[in-house]
């Protein structure tokens, strides 16, 4: 039995499919099945249950895979040390972001210098993608992490401003409290989940419910509505501070700058984690920290 075998059954395992494991190694489909089929005939017992629809993990497989998950971890990491010392980080990392995450590609450009074969993957997507299904070492999220079956490690916090355009505040004036929006027109956010956020937790002492005559899906048009003076936002600091910086905007209330939702660097604990992933996790994990501005930017 090959050891890239056992890697391959795991894959599959973890994707549950053929094809999607396939394009995770970059090999033909007939090639992983043939190598998985070569496997169960060397090991005398079926790994997975095929159908037309979909392919299951026997019981007899699950033991299998539960079994040599640890030794295969084992191996690789002793591996990984043994040729790091000798060896330059290279590969690729493919990452999922959330929209408008862009402030975090200095960072990344950053890693790149030090490490120059290394390639960046950048997926951007509001929804929870499947990680593993995916083929991503790595997901950026936001608010509360709620799936047990993956690693979350907090690398900052993403605040949100409440804005307006100086066009907007001269033409209607400017609100002197929180509660105040209640009474103003405000573009809303429709969320990837559906949810409508109207209601606004300003700072932690202020929660305030809003209304308009506008609602987007796309931040992008948020912004665009927000400029034209056409109301008042809430818009995510990653993308109202340059605004700010750029008087095109207003802050309109001093808030808390510790507060606001966590941002997670998620990965899958059912995942093999190289050293090239390790290394870049704690790189972020470290610039975050050492920068107070930054990580509350992040």
């Amino acid at each position: 039995m090959k050891t890239e075998d056992l890697s391959l059954f795991h894959l599959v395992a973890d994707c549950q499919s053929f094809t999607q494991a396939a394009s995770i190694s970059d090999l033909p489909v007939a090639n992983v099945s043939r190598r998985i089929k070569a496997l169960e005939q060397d090991l005398g017992f079926m790994l997975f249950q095929r159908t037309t629809r979909q392919l299951r993990i026997t019981e007899a497989g699950d033991q299998f895979y539960q079994r040599t998950r640890p030794l295969l971890n084992e191996l690789n990491n002793t591996l990984q040390e043994l040729q790091g010392a000798q060896q330059e980080l290279k590969g690729r990392l493919r990452i999922q972001m959330f929209a408008d995450s862009n402030l975090i590609l200095p960072l990344l450009q950053q890693y790149q210098q030090r490490h120059p074969g290394v390639t960046f993957d950048i997926v951007v997507s509001d929804r929870e993608l499947d990680l593993v299904e995916n083929g991503f070492d790595l997901g950026m999220r936001l608010g509360k992490q709620r799936d047990s079956s993956q690693v979350a490690r907090q690398a900052g916090t993403l605040r949100r401003l409440v804005v307006a355009s100086p066009d907007y505040l001269a033409r209607h004036g400017r609100p002197e409290r929180p509660e105040a929006l209640s009474q103003r027109n405000c573009v809303l956010f429709r969320m990837p989940n559906g949810q409508l956020d109207d209601d606004w937790q300003v700072d932690p002492h202020n929660r305030v419910k809003v209304q308009g005559d506008f609602i987007v899906n796309q931040q992008s048009m948020l912004s665009d509505l927000i400029l034209s003076g056409h109301g008042i936002g809430f818009l995510p600091n990653l993308i109202a501070l340059p605004l700010i910086q750029e008087g095109k905007l207003e802050q309109l209330f001093e808030g808390d700058p510790s507060f606001g939702e966590a941002i997670w660097l998620i990965y899958s604990s059912r995942q093999l984690q190289t050293r090239l992933l390790k290394d870049f996790i704690e790189f972020i994990l470290t610039a975050t920290k050492n920068d107070p501005t930054l990580y509350h930017i992040l």
